[in-house]
């Protein structure tokens, strides 16, 4: 593949005694769709990507750049949650705003 946007070259990761492997390549600006049976890692390759999960093994590359150890606001990732999580003790500003880049300012 000439310009992969997403890859993941012999990533690894155990749920007890059950263990995956990964390896992908998707196309920079190519449209892709996860699919299988419940339990089948579909959710658990998108963690690993977004940083919510640490590989034990391999590597994780965003547009050619290696972001395998870093933490999941440093990389070039976002994630929309199929459940909202609202924070009841914050208003609406405060829980939109715990999404945004921490040097930003919420002004009114």
């Amino acid at each position: 593949m000439a310009d992969p946007g997403l890859e993941l070259r012999a990533v690894c990761f155990a749920y007890g005694d059950w263990q995956v492997a990964y390896d992908l390549q998707i196309e920079r600006g190519c449209f892709a769709a996860l699919i299988g049976a419940s339990g089948g890692g579909k959710s658990t390759l998108l963690a690993l990507v977004a940083g919510f999960e640490a590989a034990l093994s391999g590597e994780i590359l965003v547009n050619g750049v290696d972001v395998t150890n870093r933490a999941p606001a440093q990389r070039p990732i976002m994630t929309l949650f199929q459940e909202h999580n609202l924070f009841p003790h914050l208003d609406a500003q405060r829980n939109v705003g715990l999404g945004l880049d921490p040097g930003l300012r919420l002004s009114r």
